[in-house]
């Protein structure tokens, strides 16, 4: 990706993957101030297919389809309303957790260990998202920081977000194992 310019099949791809994101993130279960949420799952699946330049497009399509009004945020929340809430930091977090568990994913491609830079990558980047949104709630509902705030925000989620990010690994490389396949029965630049 770097040093050229988005293809018509880049942009496809980015535009598919944002639209993965914005059908699966409305769907929450709520199990407190913060609700369990499969996109950061689709957030990372589509990083570690797409890379980190074009997941990053991908998550920052979505996060911006949701600004714009299309009800695609937690619960069919929309606006930039829900940015500004005390879950938005979580939102915002996806688009720098893309960048990051797509790049370690790309570095992972070339080498043995694949799988495990794949998964550092996603491991990592859900950690960056606890951090960011964390700080975000803390600081928009004026939660002082302490253990009742990451009992909020972080402790429910440790072993679902663990479960995710080995499966977005998995499933993303099963993904891309049939996407090269398909590109390269057509090579051409599309």
């Amino acid at each position: 990706m770097a040093g050229r310019s988005f293809s018509v099949r880049d942009i496809v791809l980015c535009s598919l993957f944002a639209a993965v994101l914005c059908v699966v993130s409305p769907f929450t279960l709520p199990i407190g101030s913060v609700p369990l949420s499969l996109c950061n799952f689709a957030v990372m699946t589509a990083a570690c297919v797409l890379g980190g330049v074009r997941g990053t497009v991908s998550a920052a399509v979505f996060v911006a389809a949701g600004v714009i009004g299309l009800p695609v945020f937690g619960g069919g929340m929309s606006g930039i309303g829900h940015i500004l809430s005390p879950t938005g930091g979580f939102v915002l977090s996806y688009i720098p957790s893309a960048a990051l568990s797509g790049a370690f994913s790309t570095l992972g491609r070339s080498r043995r260990q694949g799988f495990l830079l794949s998964l550092t990558g996603c491991f990592l980047s859900v950690i960056f998202g606890y951090i960011m949104g964390t700080v975000w709630f803390a600081v928009s509902s004026n939660v002082p920081f302490s253990g009742e705030l990451l009992s909020i925000c972080v402790l429910p989620f440790l072993p679902f977000d663990a479960i995710k990010c080995v499966g977005a690994v998995l499933f993303s490389r099963l993904i891309w194992s049939r996407l090269r396949t398909e590109l390269s029965k057509n090579p051409r630049k599309v």
